[in-house]
């Protein structure tokens, strides 16, 4: 195409031609897709839509219905779907993508606190059921309550003994 060594009187020699140079590999006009004498190349570009079905379903593959889901194992799961669509994960992190996943399946994102104070209002549902069922427990009786309960949930009787569980009930029971 160019020829760039220098010549007699130092000058470079630019040759520059419209012809296609031999070292330019071609494919044949059959494999080309024409329009007219243009070369026009394949796009497979997907609408909006179909790119967002794609995202769900491979959201809906890692997710396997579950409504709750921990921050970090989202972002593992949209690392893996950035992956596998070939988009960044910045773009997936999107409300287009994901606030509309989220929105659409009903699904939470918890971090550690909300986990922690999640499982404490179940822990506390149990607490609850209890002694609700004897409201009148003192002494011996609210101690075996209590290792029932600690028994289901993991948590020591002396926790269950607090401010978070008992004195908590207790406040409710009055007010009722």
């Amino acid at each position: 195409m160019a020829d760039y060594d220098s010549g007699s009187t130092g000058v470079g020699k630019l040759h520059i031609s419209f012809a296609k140079p031999d070292d330019l590999v071609t494919t044949s006009n059959v494999e080309m897709p024409q329009l007219g004498h243009k070369y026009q190349p394949k796009r497979t570009h997907k609408s909006k839509l179909q790119q967002y079905d794609d995202f769900k379903y491979q959201m809906d593959k890692l997710m396997q219905g579950r409504k709750r889901v921990n921050n970090d194992d989202y972002n593992e799961y949209l690392s893996k779907v950035s992956h596998s669509l070939g988009k960044k994960v910045v773009t997936l992190k999107t409300a287009i993508y994901t606030g509309h996943y989220l929105k659409e399946n009903g699904i939470t994102i918890v971090n550690f606190h909300d986990q922690r104070h999640w499982q404490y209002l179940k822990d506390y549902a149990v607490f609850k059921a209890e002694r609700d069922k004897n409201p009148n427990a003192y002494g011996k009786e609210l101690s075996k309550l209590r290792k029932r309960v600690s028994a289901k949930t993991g948590i020591s009787e002396e926790t269950l003994k607090g401010q978070k569980y008992e004195y908590k009930w207790q406040a409710e029971h009055d007010n009722q």
